[in-house]
C-alpha cells in the first residue's frame, strides 16, 4: 500500500489517488496561477493608483550602477532623491514628469530645502530614513 494511492481501482484498473494528493495537486496549481496573475495585477494597480506624499527636498542626483561578474553584468540608471521626512527615494520608473533622469535631478536641485510632492506605489509609503522606490514628483 503506497502513501499516494488507495487500494481501490478506478474504471481503467489503476489505483485511485488519495484525497490529500489530489488536494495538494490542486493547491499547487491554484497557487502558481494566483502568483502569475497576482504579480501582473499588482503592477497594473500600483501604477494606476499612485499615492502622493510631501517631503522636504535635500538633494537629487542620477545614480548609475553596475553589478555582475564573469561576463554577465547589469547596469541601471535611477534618480536618487534625498529628503527629510521620506528618507532616500530611488526612482527607476517614472509616472510624472516624463524627462531624462539628469533633467529631473537638475530641476529638483533648484528646489532644495522646499517641500516637494513625491509619488509612491500605494503599498510602499516611506518612513523617516527608509529606502523606498518612487514613481516621480510634483511641485
Amino acid at each position: 500500500m503506497g502513501i499516494f494511492c488507495t487500494e481501490e481501482l478506478n474504471k481503467n484498473g489503476q489505483k485511485k489517488p488519495r484525497k490529500w494528493v489530489s488536494f495538494l495537486f490542486f493547491l499547487i496549481i491554484f497557487s502558481s496561477f494566483f502568483l502569475m496573475i497576482g504579480g501582473s495585477l499588482y503592477n497594473f494597480y500600483s501604477r494606476s493608483h499612485p499615492v502622493d506624499k510631501e517631503c522636504t527636498l535635500v538633494s537629487a542626483e542620477v545614480l548609475n550602477s553596475r553589478s555582475g561578474t564573469g561576463g554577465i553584468s547589469t547596469s541601471s540608471t535611477e534618480l536618487k532623491i534625498n529628503t527629510d521626512g521620506c528618507g532616500t527615494v530611488y526612482v527607476d520608473y517614472v509616472i510624472a514628469p516624463k524627462k531624462s533622469y539628469q533633467d529631473m535631478a537638475d530641476e529638483l536641485n533648484r528646489y532644495q530645502g522646499e517641500v516637494v510632492t513625491l509619488i509612491f506605489p500605494p503599498f510602499q509609503l516611506p518612513a523617516e530614513g527608509d529606502y523606498a522606490l518612487g514613481y516621480g514628483y510634483r511641485f
